[in-house]
């Protein structure tokens, strides 16, 4: 079992930054997703194929 090992960024308004990520024409492996233990989040690439994950705290 491999694990998908990246960045991990953390914003107020999860759903704004999609909006922008998507918009530059972002490698999308997840759109926006209420998490079980509270979080909202999205997962990304780079260019060079990193993952990369967007996260909303619970408020």
């Amino acid at each position: 079992m491999s694990a998908d090992v990246g960045v991990h960024f953390h914003t107020d308004d999860v759903d704004a930054a999609f909006a922008r990520v998507r918009g530059a024409g972002a490698n999308v492996n997840q759109e926006p997703t209420d998490q079980p233990w509270g979080a909202r989040d999205f997962a990304v690439r780079d260019p060079s194929g990193d993952p990369l994950r967007i996260v909303q705290s619970p408020a």
